[in-house]
């Protein structure tokens, strides 16, 4: 619940950004596709690598929630280059375990809102993107399932904790959704070029 209660305006800034919403739009163009894929490739780039090995032993499943490999086949699939890793992490970032299961979260929480996002692609692109929808479905049918048992495994590891633990897990997640916003608000800079 301390979780909850602590993104609730930060999920819903981001929900409110331009790009959230042209993203959920039928004004959705491939460009804009693309340029979204290159954001969330910065996104997980940074994921995988700083905060996957963090939670390692914490998440016996860590590996299988890799998404860098989907992303670039969707952008090879939209014949677009692959970004340069663009770091999401800035110096705020923390590597203790607390933190980490905040930021993966939101991570994990985003495959979920990725669903709807696939509904709209595939409504507004069509043909344009068909093959080229991977990452926003990693983990097809079991989309659900796999927000359970990461649910699950937070919620165990919730129980150990005390409260500054708790609130460390708390930033981590606060940490993550700002850092998400940072991101996406760069689309709309470099669209307006």
């Amino acid at each position: 619940m301390l979780l909850r209660n602590a993104t609730t305006q930060v999920h819903k800034d981001l929900e409110a950004m331009p790009v959230s919403k042209i993203i959920m739009s039928p004004e959705l163009t491939v460009a804009v596709y693309i340029d979204y894929l290159c954001k969330v490739y910065a996104i997980h780039y940074s994921i995988e690598n700083s905060v996957f090995p963090v939670l390692i032993e914490k998440i016996a499943d860590v590996e299988k929630r890799k998404k860098i490999e989907l992303i670039i086949h969707d952008l090879k699939t939209l014949q677009a280059s692959i970004p340069l890793e663009d770091s999401f992490l800035d110096a705020d970032f923390r590597d203790s375990v607390p933190f980490c299961m905040g930021m993966l979260y939101v991570s994990e929480g985003s495959t979920l809102g990725g669903q709807y996002i696939l509904k709209n692609i595939q409504k507004v692109l069509g043909a344009q993107a068909a093959d080229a929808t991977t990452f926003l479905n990693a983990y097809g049918p079991r989309t659900g399932s796999m927000w359970k048992a990461f649910t699950d495994i937070l919620s165990t590891y919730d129980e150990s904790l005390s409260e500054a633990e708790m609130k460390e897990v708390a930033a981590g997640a606060v940490y993550g959704f700002e850092r998400t916003s940072v991101v996406f608000s760069r689309i709309l800079d470099e669209r307006n070029k």
